[in-house]
């Protein structure tokens, strides 16, 4: 068995490995090659905190190791976006990795020259292991970027406490991820335990299940760190039906798994998998292999979880935290002896395919667009959640669906997010309105929100009252959104002649039916059009005696559209 190296050794260099990454060539002395080469650069820049963004995970742990054997602290943000790394200036020294150099000043440049140094035996000294060896960030209910320290022993901890719950069965040969080693989960289960106890890890990342199927087709066991966002689509590849080599194991964290989703895992790779529970600030706090769905949490050793007097999870014990405790999660939870059942987040934080989103902070940054007014964000769920926008602009307007002005200002809008956020985090689905939809206290709740990306077939009635000849009148607001207006016509929306039949005799049937059967139409006419954004009122008037329906549609501009729908009798 593959001797236990702490993080200190790691950095330091001591002790020996064979294969550390899967590729050819990513050995130990490659390693320890980079790791030489990396401390170097950054004593020689004379930085004591590093920004480290890198995409391929031998080389990113080649550089941590390099950071820490320099006796500084590794700054690692979520992703390299501008705004990302302009508001990374002010807290650290230098950059490595895949920062845009425009807005990255002191990025230090690969460290090739500094290789060679090191496989000529030119290396300096290993400064001491830094107290405070790592910061992440992760979104707080502001929707602020939280920095969160964690010290060495937060990480040690961690690391002996998932190999002593959890590293007993473990078996697999080599790592496999679908999850980025920039966040806490990556990092710990794709990168720094595979080094701690001496497990060969893929360095790049898989992102499609296809991609999985390929890997899985290799001879020896694999160990999968997955994201619940991934395992939901595993179904849709029938390549990973019937696998010679499937994992061993697979781990899920970073948000809610489906049952569904884990019973679709057991049925591909004979297992269910291991979910985690934790997040950046807490680290780990409890674990679960379902084989059912409503199975509880198990804490990790030495975590003490309790319920707050508003239902919120706090812990009051955890080996894997160094700063002050008792401390609030943001989720709510139950006890059930010394079990733990969660109830879902009770705050603004949402996770998107395996990464956390502040729908907050993402408002903020698009309502400084000069043309926002006002920005809310939602969740539709769905086999895929997807981020949905409702937009209210500066002027007013409400560009219609599938026009070339709309699309325009979409694609504008997701340039602009694209400065702060992930692409694949940025809303999918847009709405863009006159005014957001209030209930009755005035408050704009996530229901309403929805109601607007259900398909918009009917007519929006405003108000119903009698007029002077005792007709019933109907106040419509044309909404933009309707789906007839799609395609009809592109160079400029009309609503349709059938749609204004069609709502004439539903609203008829509604108030004075029921009717016999449709025997056709009389005196139709139609004098004006009606385009997206009108207001207009419907005239009913029901004709017992010739079993019809007189209808006219009107507004400002004069009468659009008028006629007699006929029926036959109803049978007494």
């Amino acid at each position: 068995m593959t001797p236990w190296m702490d993080l200190a050794k790691l950095a330091q260099g001591n002790g020996q490995r064979g294969l550390v990454g899967l590729a050819p060539g990513q050995d130990w002395a490659a390693l320890m090659r980079a790791r030489e080469a990396w401390s170097a650069a950054v004593m020689a820049a004379g930085a004591r905190r590093v920004a480290l963004y890198c995409t391929d995970t031998f080389e990113f742990a080649g550089a941590l190791l390099g950071i820490w054997s320099a006796g500084a602290t590794a700054v690692l943000p979520g992703d390299a976006t501008e705004i990302t790394t302009a508001g990374l200036r002010s807290q650290v020294d230098a950059f490595v990795g895949e920062f845009p150099a425009s807005v990255a000043p002191g990025l230090i440049a690969a460290a090739s020259s500094h290789r060679a140094a090191a496989t000529s035996g030119s290396t300096q000294p290993a400064r001491p292991f830094p107290e405070l060896p790592l910061v992440l960030f992760t979104s707080g209910s502001t929707g602020v970027p939280i920095a969160v320290s964690k010290t060495r022993s937060d990480l040690e901890n961690e690391l002996r406490g998932l190999q002593a719950a959890l590293g007993a069965d473990l078996r697999a040969e080599r790592v496999l991820s679908t999850v980025s080693h920039q966040h806490i989960y990556g990092l710990l289960f794709r990168c720094l335990w595979p080094l701690a106890c001496g497990r060969p890890f893929a360095a790049d990342l898989i992102r499609f299940p296809e991609e999985l199927a390929d890997r899985l087709g290799n001879p020896g066991t694999a160990l999968l760190v997955a994201s619940p966002a991934f395992l939901k689509r595993m179904h849709q590849a029938r390549s990973l039906e019937q696998l010679p080599h499937p994992p061993e194991t697979v781990f899920s964290s970073g948000g809610p798994l489906a049952w569904d989703a884990a019973e679709a895992c057991a049925r591909m790779f004979a297992s269910y998998p291991i979910e985690i529970y934790g997040s950046t600030e807490t680290g780990g706090i409890a674990w679960r292999r379902r084989n059912r769905e409503d199975q509880a949490w198990t804490p990790f050793s030495g975590v003490v979880p309790a319920i707050a007097e508003d239902g919120t999870l706090s812990l009051t014990a955890s080996p894997y935290v160094s700063s002050p405790l008792p401390m609030a999660t943001g989720d709510l939870a139950r006890m059930e002896g010394g079990s733990l059942r969660l109830l879902g987040r009770a705050d603004r934080i949402v996770k998107l395919e395996e990464k956390r989103l502040s729908l907050t902070a993402m408002e903020a940054l698009l309502a400084r667009h000069p043309r926002m007014a006002e920005a809310r964000l939602l969740v539709l769920p769905g086999e895929r959640e997807t981020l949905a926008a409702v937009l209210r602009l500066d002027d007013g307007s409400v560009p219609l669906r599938g026009s070339a002005e709309r699309e325009a200002l979409v694609r504008e809008l997701r340039e602009h997010l694209a400065q702060g956020f992930e692409r694949v985090l940025l809303p999918r689905r847009w709405r863009i309105v006159a005014a957001l939809p209030v209930n009755a206290a005035g408050k704009t709740t996530q229901a309403l929100l929805a109601e607007l990306f259900r398909p918009l077939l009917g007519p929006c009635i405003t108000a119903e009252r009698r007029g002077e000849s005792g007709a019933t009148l109907l106040d419509l607001d044309i909404h933009p959104e309707l789906e007839h207006f799609r395609g009809h016509f592109p160079e400029g929306a009309l609503l349709p002649g059938v749609v204004q039949l069609d709502w004439a005799i539903r609203e008829g049937q509604r108030r004075f039916g029921p009717f016999g059967a449709f025997r056709g139409l009389r005196v139709l006419k139609f004098q004006r059009p009606i385009t997206p954004g009108m207001r207009v009122t419907l005239e009913l008037t029901h004709l017992p005696a010739k079993g019809a329906i007189a209808f006219a549609y009107d507004s400002a501009a004069g009468r659009h559209a008028a006629g007699q729908a006929i029926f036959a009798p109803v049978a007494a």
